[in-house]
Protein backbone atom coordinates (compact mmCIF):
# COMPACT_ATOMS: atom_id res chain seq x y z
CA UNK A 1 0.00 0.00 0.00
CA UNK A 2 1.63 3.40 -0.87
CA UNK A 3 2.80 5.37 2.15
CA UNK A 4 2.17 8.92 2.04
CA UNK A 5 5.80 11.35 3.30
CA UNK A 6 5.25 14.19 5.07
CA UNK A 7 5.66 17.65 3.83
CA UNK A 8 8.24 18.85 5.65
CA UNK A 9 10.56 15.38 4.64
CA UNK A 10 9.59 16.32 0.78
CA UNK A 11 13.15 16.43 -1.19
CA UNK A 12 13.85 16.83 -4.81
CA UNK A 13 15.49 13.88 -5.84
CA UNK A 14 17.08 12.66 -8.96
CA UNK A 15 17.85 8.86 -9.98
CA UNK A 16 20.23 8.68 -13.13
CA UNK A 17 19.68 5.38 -14.71
CA UNK A 18 17.03 3.27 -15.54
CA UNK A 19 18.06 0.24 -15.05
CA UNK A 20 17.82 -2.81 -11.86
CA UNK A 21 18.76 -0.75 -9.08
CA UNK A 22 16.99 2.77 -10.82
CA UNK A 23 13.89 1.59 -11.30
CA UNK A 24 13.92 -0.55 -8.01
CA UNK A 25 14.52 2.63 -5.80
CA UNK A 26 11.50 4.29 -8.33
CA UNK A 27 9.53 1.63 -7.49
CA UNK A 28 10.47 1.82 -3.64
CA UNK A 29 9.96 5.58 -3.31
CA UNK A 30 6.86 5.19 -5.09
CA UNK A 31 5.13 3.04 -2.54
CA UNK A 32 6.30 5.76 0.15
CA UNK A 33 4.46 8.50 -2.03
CA UNK A 34 7.71 10.38 -2.81
CA UNK A 35 7.86 12.30 -6.12
CA UNK A 36 11.82 12.17 -7.94
CA UNK A 37 12.94 12.50 -11.80
CA UNK A 38 14.24 9.74 -13.63
CA UNK A 39 16.84 9.82 -16.38
CA UNK A 40 17.84 7.29 -18.32
CA UNK A 41 20.32 7.73 -22.03
CA UNK A 42 18.53 5.54 -24.25
CA UNK A 43 14.75 3.46 -24.32
CA UNK A 44 16.72 0.54 -25.22
CA UNK A 45 19.60 0.72 -22.71
CA UNK A 46 18.69 -1.48 -20.40
CA UNK A 47 16.00 -3.83 -22.66
CA UNK A 48 19.05 -5.74 -24.31
CA UNK A 49 21.23 -8.06 -22.56
CA UNK A 50 20.70 -12.26 -22.07
CA UNK A 51 19.47 -13.95 -18.76
CA UNK A 52 19.28 -13.27 -15.52
CA UNK A 53 19.83 -15.48 -11.82
CA UNK A 54 18.01 -14.65 -9.08
CA UNK A 55 18.37 -16.45 -5.62
CA UNK A 56 15.84 -16.56 -2.92
CA UNK A 57 17.22 -12.99 -1.30
CA UNK A 58 16.67 -11.63 -4.84
CA UNK A 59 12.84 -13.10 -4.51
CA UNK A 60 12.65 -11.80 -1.02
CA UNK A 61 14.04 -7.95 -2.03
CA UNK A 62 11.31 -8.40 -5.40
CA UNK A 63 8.42 -8.94 -2.67
CA UNK A 64 9.39 -6.41 -0.72
CA UNK A 65 8.54 -3.89 -4.09
CA UNK A 66 5.54 -6.15 -4.53
CA UNK A 67 7.02 -7.17 -7.84
CA UNK A 68 7.66 -11.22 -6.39
CA UNK A 69 4.72 -12.73 -7.94
CA UNK A 70 4.84 -11.00 -11.58
CA UNK A 71 8.63 -12.15 -11.73
CA UNK A 72 7.64 -15.51 -11.01
CA UNK A 73 4.85 -16.16 -13.14
CA UNK A 74 7.28 -14.86 -15.93
CA UNK A 75 10.29 -16.74 -14.72
CA UNK A 76 11.90 -20.11 -14.64
CA UNK A 77 11.94 -21.86 -10.79
CA UNK A 78 15.46 -23.19 -10.21
CA UNK A 79 15.47 -25.81 -7.81
CA UNK A 80 19.00 -27.08 -7.74
CA UNK A 81 22.02 -26.03 -8.76
CA UNK A 82 24.49 -28.36 -10.41
CA UNK A 83 27.98 -28.73 -10.75
CA UNK A 84 29.70 -31.00 -13.65
CA UNK A 85 33.44 -31.06 -14.28
CA UNK A 86 34.10 -30.53 -17.94
CA UNK A 87 34.19 -34.13 -19.11
CA UNK A 88 30.23 -34.77 -17.52
CA UNK A 89 31.14 -36.03 -14.01
CA UNK A 90 28.73 -35.15 -11.41
CA UNK A 91 31.09 -32.79 -8.55
CA UNK A 92 27.80 -31.55 -6.84
CA UNK A 93 23.97 -30.99 -6.46
CA UNK A 94 22.03 -28.40 -4.35
CA UNK A 95 19.52 -28.17 -3.05
CA UNK A 96 18.78 -24.34 -3.53
CA UNK A 97 14.98 -24.41 -2.89
CA UNK A 98 15.70 -26.13 0.29
CA UNK A 99 18.27 -23.92 1.27
CA UNK A 100 16.01 -20.73 0.97
CA UNK A 101 13.08 -22.18 2.04
CA UNK A 102 11.50 -19.27 3.61
CA UNK A 103 13.49 -16.43 2.21
CA UNK A 104 12.05 -17.00 -1.75
CA UNK A 105 12.37 -19.12 -4.47
CA UNK A 106 15.58 -18.86 -7.13
CA UNK A 107 14.31 -17.80 -10.29
CA UNK A 108 15.61 -16.99 -13.42
CA UNK A 109 14.66 -15.07 -16.54
CA UNK A 110 16.13 -12.78 -19.42
CA UNK A 111 17.18 -9.72 -18.51
CA UNK A 112 14.24 -8.20 -21.11
CA UNK A 113 11.35 -9.45 -19.27
CA UNK A 114 12.37 -8.22 -16.06
CA UNK A 115 13.18 -4.84 -17.45
CA UNK A 116 10.41 -4.81 -18.47
CA UNK A 117 8.23 -5.67 -15.31
CA UNK A 118 10.02 -2.93 -13.15
CA UNK A 119 9.28 -0.71 -15.97
CA UNK A 120 5.58 -1.15 -15.76
CA UNK A 121 5.64 -0.78 -11.96
CA UNK A 122 6.89 2.67 -12.12
CA UNK A 123 4.06 5.37 -13.06
CA UNK A 124 6.68 8.39 -12.82
CA UNK A 125 7.59 8.79 -16.69
CA UNK A 126 11.41 8.13 -17.86
CA UNK A 127 13.48 11.11 -18.83
CA UNK A 128 15.66 10.29 -21.98
CA UNK A 129 18.83 12.34 -21.62
CA UNK A 130 22.28 12.35 -20.45
CA UNK A 131 23.62 14.05 -17.46
CA UNK A 132 26.29 16.29 -18.88
CA UNK A 133 27.41 17.63 -15.42
CA UNK A 134 26.59 17.74 -12.19
CA UNK A 135 27.84 20.30 -9.71
CA UNK A 136 28.08 19.98 -6.30
CA UNK A 137 26.23 23.34 -4.26
CA UNK A 138 25.82 24.22 -0.72
CA UNK A 139 22.35 22.92 -0.69
CA UNK A 140 22.33 19.74 -2.96
CA UNK A 141 23.26 19.15 -6.61
CA UNK A 142 22.85 21.43 -10.13
CA UNK A 143 22.29 19.03 -13.05
CA UNK A 144 22.99 19.99 -16.60
CA UNK A 145 21.01 17.52 -19.20
CA UNK A 146 22.32 16.76 -22.63
CA UNK A 147 18.65 18.12 -23.14
CA UNK A 148 19.82 21.53 -22.36
CA UNK A 149 17.99 21.47 -19.16
CA UNK A 150 19.66 22.50 -15.84
CA UNK A 151 17.81 21.82 -12.52
CA UNK A 152 18.61 21.86 -8.87
CA UNK A 153 17.99 18.83 -6.75
CA UNK A 154 18.28 17.90 -3.00
CA UNK A 155 20.07 14.38 -3.86
CA UNK A 156 20.99 12.75 -6.80
CA UNK A 157 21.35 8.58 -6.75
CA UNK A 158 23.57 7.34 -9.70
CA UNK A 159 22.05 3.92 -10.22
CA UNK A 160 23.40 4.19 -13.86
CA UNK A 161 25.79 1.14 -13.46
CA UNK A 162 29.17 -0.67 -14.27
CA UNK A 163 30.10 2.45 -16.25
CA UNK A 164 28.90 4.98 -14.01
CA UNK A 165 28.97 8.34 -15.75
CA UNK A 166 27.91 10.08 -11.96
CA UNK A 167 30.58 8.02 -10.21
CA UNK A 168 33.25 9.45 -13.14
CA UNK A 169 31.55 13.29 -12.23
CA UNK A 170 31.68 12.86 -8.20
CA UNK A 171 35.03 10.87 -7.89
CA UNK A 172 36.86 11.21 -11.03
CA UNK A 173 39.24 8.20 -11.58
CA UNK A 174 37.56 5.80 -8.94
CA UNK A 175 37.99 3.64 -12.17
CA UNK A 176 36.32 -0.11 -12.02
CA UNK A 177 38.68 -3.09 -11.10
CA UNK A 178 38.84 -5.47 -14.24
CA UNK A 179 39.42 -8.76 -13.48
CA UNK A 180 41.69 -11.40 -15.09
CA UNK A 181 38.78 -13.54 -16.98
CA UNK A 182 36.63 -12.70 -20.11
CA UNK A 183 32.64 -13.46 -20.39
CA UNK A 184 30.67 -14.23 -22.92
CA UNK A 185 26.34 -14.52 -22.87
CA UNK A 186 23.68 -15.47 -25.34
CA UNK A 187 19.66 -16.81 -25.07
CA UNK A 188 18.61 -19.50 -27.39
CA UNK A 189 16.49 -22.41 -27.18
CA UNK A 190 16.02 -25.15 -24.75
CA UNK A 191 16.15 -27.76 -27.03
CA UNK A 192 17.79 -30.31 -23.65
CA UNK A 193 14.46 -29.40 -21.58
CA UNK A 194 17.15 -28.18 -18.69
CA UNK A 195 15.52 -27.79 -15.62
CA UNK A 196 17.46 -26.04 -13.14
CA UNK A 197 21.26 -24.33 -12.80
CA UNK A 198 23.44 -26.11 -14.50
CA UNK A 199 27.80 -25.62 -14.84
CA UNK A 200 30.75 -27.76 -15.83
CA UNK A 201 33.67 -26.81 -14.73
CA UNK A 202 37.16 -27.34 -16.77
CA UNK A 203 40.66 -25.94 -16.33
CA UNK A 204 40.24 -22.28 -16.10
CA UNK A 205 37.16 -22.03 -17.85
CA UNK A 206 33.23 -22.55 -16.69
CA UNK A 207 29.95 -23.25 -18.81
CA UNK A 208 26.65 -22.68 -17.15
CA UNK A 209 23.24 -22.78 -18.69
CA UNK A 210 20.35 -21.97 -17.08
CA UNK A 211 16.44 -22.32 -18.30
CA UNK A 212 14.97 -19.20 -18.35
CA UNK A 213 11.08 -18.07 -19.66
CA UNK A 214 8.88 -19.44 -23.03
CA UNK A 215 11.46 -22.53 -23.39
CA UNK A 216 14.67 -20.57 -23.61
CA UNK A 217 18.16 -21.31 -21.99
CA UNK A 218 21.04 -18.86 -21.33
CA UNK A 219 24.21 -19.90 -21.51
CA UNK A 220 27.56 -18.14 -20.00
CA UNK A 221 30.63 -19.22 -20.73
CA UNK A 222 34.19 -17.64 -19.01
CA UNK A 223 38.03 -18.14 -19.30
CA UNK A 224 41.25 -16.49 -17.50
CA UNK A 225 42.76 -14.06 -19.80
CA UNK A 226 45.45 -16.75 -20.53
CA UNK A 227 43.42 -18.64 -22.33
CA UNK A 228 41.88 -15.39 -24.54
CA UNK A 229 44.40 -14.55 -27.11
CA UNK A 230 43.40 -10.37 -27.29
CA UNK A 231 41.14 -8.53 -28.55
CA UNK A 232 39.08 -11.45 -27.21
CA UNK A 233 36.58 -14.65 -28.11
CA UNK A 234 33.37 -13.01 -29.12
CA UNK A 235 31.54 -16.09 -31.47
CA UNK A 236 29.75 -18.97 -31.38
CA UNK A 237 32.67 -20.71 -32.98
CA UNK A 238 35.18 -19.20 -30.78
CA UNK A 239 32.98 -20.38 -27.48
CA UNK A 240 32.94 -23.35 -29.32
CA UNK A 241 36.75 -23.75 -30.11
CA UNK A 242 37.36 -22.82 -26.35
CA UNK A 243 35.39 -25.17 -25.10
CA UNK A 244 35.67 -28.04 -27.20
CA UNK A 245 36.56 -30.62 -25.02
CA UNK A 246 34.09 -29.83 -22.41
CA UNK A 247 30.79 -32.80 -22.62
CA UNK A 248 27.59 -32.84 -21.17
CA UNK A 249 24.13 -31.25 -21.78
CA UNK A 250 25.15 -27.14 -22.40
CA UNK A 251 28.06 -28.36 -24.44
CA UNK A 252 25.95 -30.30 -26.92
CA UNK A 253 23.66 -27.20 -27.40
CA UNK A 254 26.89 -24.66 -28.22
CA UNK A 255 27.85 -27.57 -30.48
CA UNK A 256 24.66 -27.60 -31.97
CA UNK A 257 24.25 -23.41 -32.72
CA UNK A 258 24.61 -21.44 -35.67
CA UNK A 259 28.17 -19.80 -36.55
CA UNK A 260 26.48 -16.34 -36.52
CA UNK A 261 24.16 -16.73 -32.91
CA UNK A 262 24.66 -12.88 -31.22
CA UNK A 263 26.89 -13.29 -28.40
CA UNK A 264 27.91 -10.81 -25.51
CA UNK A 265 31.29 -10.51 -25.03
CA UNK A 266 33.05 -8.41 -21.90
CA UNK A 267 35.30 -8.71 -19.24
CA UNK A 268 34.55 -9.26 -15.57
CA UNK A 269 35.34 -6.47 -13.31
CA UNK A 270 34.48 -5.05 -9.77
CA UNK A 271 33.92 -1.91 -8.24
CA UNK A 272 35.46 -2.11 -5.18
CA UNK A 273 32.21 -1.57 -2.52
CA UNK A 274 32.68 1.29 0.07
CA UNK A 275 30.82 4.67 0.83
CA UNK A 276 30.06 6.02 -2.57
CA UNK A 277 28.69 9.40 -1.10
CA UNK A 278 29.86 12.66 -2.25
CA UNK A 279 27.89 15.89 -0.40
CA UNK A 280 24.10 15.30 -1.52
CA UNK A 281 24.94 12.71 -3.97
CA UNK A 282 25.17 8.69 -3.79
CA UNK A 283 25.94 5.64 -5.54
CA UNK A 284 23.54 2.16 -5.69
CA UNK A 285 23.93 -0.98 -7.32
CA UNK A 286 26.77 -2.00 -9.75
CA UNK A 287 27.31 1.54 -10.21
CA UNK A 288 28.70 1.59 -6.08
CA UNK A 289 29.55 -2.48 -6.10
CA UNK A 290 29.60 -4.36 -9.20
CA UNK A 291 31.05 -7.99 -8.54
CA UNK A 292 31.78 -11.12 -10.69
CA UNK A 293 28.89 -13.14 -11.46
CA UNK A 294 30.33 -15.89 -9.60
CA UNK A 295 27.76 -15.51 -6.50
CA UNK A 296 24.68 -14.25 -8.95
CA UNK A 297 24.01 -10.99 -6.52
CA UNK A 298 23.95 -7.83 -9.20
CA UNK A 299 20.01 -7.92 -9.14
CA UNK A 300 19.72 -9.14 -5.80
CA UNK A 301 22.17 -6.26 -4.03
CA UNK A 302 20.38 -3.84 -6.60
CA UNK A 303 16.84 -4.60 -5.15
CA UNK A 304 18.24 -4.38 -1.69
CA UNK A 305 19.95 -0.88 -2.19
CA UNK A 306 16.63 0.40 -3.48
CA UNK A 307 14.85 -0.66 -0.67
CA UNK A 308 16.62 0.62 1.91
CA UNK A 309 17.66 3.66 0.73
CA UNK A 310 14.35 4.83 0.05
CA UNK A 311 13.73 3.51 3.75
CA UNK A 312 16.25 5.59 5.19
CA UNK A 313 15.31 8.83 3.33
CA UNK A 314 11.77 7.91 4.81
CA UNK A 315 13.05 7.86 8.07
CA UNK A 316 16.00 10.77 8.41
CA UNK A 317 14.40 13.80 7.44
CA UNK A 318 18.28 15.08 7.19
CA UNK A 319 19.54 13.64 3.59
CA UNK A 320 23.03 13.71 5.15
CA UNK A 321 21.95 11.39 7.79
CA UNK A 322 19.39 9.16 6.01
CA UNK A 323 22.84 8.39 3.74
CA UNK A 324 25.14 7.48 6.12
CA UNK A 325 22.70 5.28 7.91
CA UNK A 326 22.27 3.48 4.48
CA UNK A 327 25.73 3.02 3.67
CA UNK A 328 26.68 2.06 6.97
CA UNK A 329 24.21 -0.46 6.89
CA UNK A 330 25.02 -1.83 3.81
CA UNK A 331 28.73 -1.99 4.03
CA UNK A 332 29.26 -5.92 5.35
CA UNK A 333 26.46 -7.15 3.28
CA UNK A 334 28.18 -6.16 0.21
CA UNK A 335 31.54 -6.24 1.38
CA UNK A 336 30.96 -9.87 1.87
CA UNK A 337 29.32 -10.64 -1.67
CA UNK A 338 32.66 -9.00 -3.09
CA UNK A 339 34.88 -11.50 -1.06
CA UNK A 340 32.49 -14.53 -1.48
CA UNK A 341 32.66 -13.48 -5.54
CA UNK A 342 36.86 -13.42 -5.47
CA UNK A 343 36.64 -16.99 -3.34
CA UNK A 344 34.35 -18.89 -5.95
CA UNK A 345 36.21 -17.31 -8.85
CA UNK A 346 39.30 -18.29 -7.23
CA UNK A 347 38.29 -22.23 -8.10
CA UNK A 348 38.19 -21.74 -11.60
CA UNK A 349 42.29 -21.97 -11.05
CA UNK A 350 42.59 -24.91 -8.12
CA UNK A 351 44.38 -27.85 -9.37
CA UNK A 352 41.31 -30.17 -10.73
CA UNK A 353 41.63 -32.93 -8.26
CA UNK A 354 41.57 -30.75 -5.39
CA UNK A 355 38.65 -28.80 -6.63
CA UNK A 356 36.37 -31.77 -7.56
CA UNK A 357 37.29 -33.18 -4.08
CA UNK A 358 36.13 -30.30 -2.38
CA UNK A 359 32.93 -29.94 -4.33
CA UNK A 360 32.10 -33.50 -4.08
CA UNK A 361 32.59 -33.71 -0.53
CA UNK A 362 32.56 -30.30 0.92
CA UNK A 363 30.06 -28.91 -1.62
CA UNK A 364 26.94 -28.06 0.29
CA UNK A 365 29.33 -26.85 3.23
CA UNK A 366 30.88 -24.45 1.03
CA UNK A 367 27.29 -23.30 -0.86
CA UNK A 368 26.07 -22.56 2.51
CA UNK A 369 29.00 -20.96 4.00
CA UNK A 370 28.77 -18.24 1.45
CA UNK A 371 25.24 -17.85 1.27
CA UNK A 372 24.30 -18.31 5.01
CA UNK A 373 24.51 -14.95 6.27
CA UNK A 374 21.96 -13.69 3.41
CA UNK A 375 19.88 -15.98 4.25
CA UNK A 376 19.18 -13.09 7.38
CA UNK A 377 16.82 -10.38 6.21
CA UNK A 378 18.47 -7.05 5.26
CA UNK A 379 16.04 -5.13 6.82
CA UNK A 380 17.45 -6.58 9.75
CA UNK A 381 20.45 -4.67 9.25
CA UNK A 382 19.50 -1.09 9.61
CA UNK A 383 16.21 -1.60 10.93
CA UNK A 384 14.73 0.04 8.47
CA UNK A 385 11.14 -1.26 7.27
Amino acid sequence: MKQEISAEMARKILIVGAGLAGLGLARALEIRGVAFDIVEKSPDSVLGGAGIYLPGNASRALARLGLLDQVAAQGHRINHQIIHDSAGKLLHDMDVHDFWLGVGPCLSLTRGTLARILRSSVQTPILYAAVEALEQTSSGCRVVFSDGRCVEYDLVVGADGFNSGIRKALFGDASPRFLPQRCWRLLTENTIGLQNWTVALGDNRALLGIPVESGGLYIYGDAVDMLVPPPGKSTVEDMRALFSDFTGPVASVLTGLASRHPVHAGRLAEVPARSWISGSAILIGDAAHASSPSMAQGGAMAFEDSWLLAACLQGEPDTGAALSAFASRRAARVAWVQKQCRARDATRSMPRLLRNALLSFFGDGLYRRAYGPLLDAFEAESGAA
